[in-house]
């Protein structure tokens, strides 16, 4: 199993929608990229790219519909695309990284992943494997998944607050946890902590009764959709903690932190790479890694990439072309990966081929600015729109 060094870098941006990532153990119909793209995101996108040169801020008109007012990053070194396809782990190395070494007691194909698996461990446990997915739950699943939903929106409710720390574990040593089962599976790119939540046994319990004060939430439970927690304990603190992926220093396309694409999805890896992992006193009850890709064969050469105003040319030209009502403003600027299913790809399958692409957030001119609900992407390479390269 390869093993390698994990980067970790924290960010005072709240995600609790990231957090809520598809909980599922077990379920041999578990299929990747059938998530529907967000219509509209929170302008909480990636950071700027280490290796960009900060440029200029520019705020003008730059053609008919098409404003900007953002910072503009230079990409002064080559970038090559990978190739890549969704990773895969043995049965043997997923029970060792997950679970110590458990006994197996079933084991079930996947249905259409011919290396994937479902496992029940002798604990009661559940490991599932399937292209690009890996999933452990504990023996107590329902229990963990309902302190998990009440640490994201904790979360949500409370972001300005700094991540509680634990008797049991400081958030260092709960992020340094998480991110060793990350590095011990054969992915590309780099996790960096995208937003963590610790609470005690008795604050996820105190946060559970106030929420019982909503209608809504308290329904829920009256119909058993909703696991209510009793006797909490220090044996019941925990930490949910959520990564997002970088690779070579670029940020891979994150449908939870940008705006989705919506069109040709076959074409592309809509969902994001992510991972969450909730840790307690008794170890890890709950890891996700969705979406992973590994390496496949060489990289292409690095190329040139082109300039940020010559990206903004093809919009313009674009732009001549397209009937618009109003004008949309640019208000965020960045390079990223955005894995693209390769020719040779199998219908909803890969492999792909991770691309760079410049990105331009955009928000309707006449709005408060507050709220990127669009993006046009180029190939930074070629110069081709990704609306229409495929």
């Amino acid at each position: 199993m390869k093993k390698k060094p994990v980067a970790v870098f924290w960010t005072a941006v709240w995600l609790p929608a990231a957090l809520a990532a598809l909980w599922v153990c077990g379920k041999t119909g578990e299929t990747p990229g059938n998530t529907a793209a967000p219509q509209a995101v929170e302008a909480a996108l990636p950071a700027q790219d280490p290796r960009q040169t900060p440029g200029t801020h520019r705020t003008e008109t730059l053609c008919d519909g098409l404003a900007i007012d953002a910072d503009l990053p230079v990409q002064e070194d080559p970038v090559p695309a990978y190739q890549a396809d969704y990773f895969r782990i043995s049965v043997a190395d997923a029970v060792f990284l997950l679970a110590g070494g458990s006994r197996i007691e079933t084991q079930e194909p996947h249905h259409y992943d011919p290396n994937g698996f479902t496992l029940g461990l002798e604990n009661g446990a559940q490991i599932f494997h399937a292209n690009g997915i890996l999933t452990y739950c504990s023996e107590t699943e329902d229990r963990d998944r309902e302190i998990a939903e009440l640490l994201s929106s904790y979360g949500e409710m409370h972001r300005e607050e700094e991540v509680h720390a634990l008797s049991f574990l400081s958030p260092d040593e709960a992020v340094e946890k998480a991110s060793a089962l990350i590095g011990g599976l054969d992915v590309i790119g780099e996790p960096v902590l995208d937003t963590m939540i610790g609470l005690s046994g008795t604050e996820i319990l105190a946060w559970q009764n106030e929420r019982m004060a909503d209608e809504s939430y308290s329904q829920w439970a009256d119909m058993g959709k909703t696991t209510v927690l009793e006797d909490l304990t220090s044996a019941d603190d925990a930490y949910y903690i959520s990564f997002y992926f970088t690779y070579q220093d670029l940020p891979v396309f994150d449908q939870d932190r940008e705006p989705g694409i919506s069109f040709a999805s076959d074409n592309f890896l809509t969902n994001s790479m992510k991972a969450n992992v909730l840790i307690t006193p008794r170890g890890v009850r709950y890891f996700r890694v969705e979406n992973a890709l590994s390496a496949q064969g060489d990289r292409t050469e690095a190329q040139r990439v082109i300039s940020v105003q010559e990206a903004l040319e093809k919009l313009c030209e674009k732009q001549e072309n397209t009937v618009t009502f109003g004008t949309q403003l640019i208000t965020r600027v960045w390079l990223e990966y955005i894995p693209i299913r390769a020719q040779n790809a199998v219908e909803g399958v890969g492999p792909f081929v991770l691309k760079p692409y410049w990105c331009f957030g955009m928000v309707d001119a006449e709005s408060d600015g507050g709220r990127i609900v669009n993006a046009d992407r180029i190939d930074a390479v070629t110069g081709e729109d990704l609306a229409y390269e495929y």
